[in-house]
């Protein structure tokens, strides 16, 4: 069964009861516009320079196109030994909650997207750097 988080609210918007909570589009734009960070996994090294220019308001040499160590950085794989399994093995209402989750999540993430690419944009006019190097992303 789900256990409330620090905050008392359920995982994904479910309550006691296993219902999917409404999901409020607008609430969740306005919180991830005011995160201070945004960061994106498949775009690791973007996001360590994009955090680091927003520390620091400096941009690291490590982070210019012209540096030799430029996505040589690499990220650390954290394994969390979770046994093999499969959604074959769940229930008809199980696979259709997941699957508001999806549709939920997949929401979420184009508006953190376009957020973080927004935030890159920023940078390179309020510098005149390029993290993105003229690449296609």
């Amino acid at each position: 069964e789900a256990q409330p988080g620090p905050s008392g609210l359920y995982p994904h918007h479910f309550d006691r009861t296993h219902q999917l909570q409404p999901y409020d589009q607008e609430k969740v734009q306005e919180i991830i516009r005011n995160m201070f960070f945004i960061g994106l996994l498949e775009h690791y090294d973007l996001s360590v320079c994009l955090f680091k220019y927003q520390a620091s308001g400096k941009v690291p040499d490590s982070c210019r196109c012209n540096n030799e160590v430029e996505n040589k950085r690499g990220r650390k794989v954290i394994v969390h030994r979770v046994p093999p399994h499969s959604v074959d093995v769940l229930s008809k209402k199980a696979l259709s909650m997941m699957n508001s989750l999806v549709d939920q999540d997949k929401f979420t993430y184009a508006i953190a997207k376009a957020e973080f690419f927004a935030r890159i944009e920023t940078v390179r006019k309020e510098t005149g750097i390029d993290f993105l190097c003229n690449k296609d992303v």
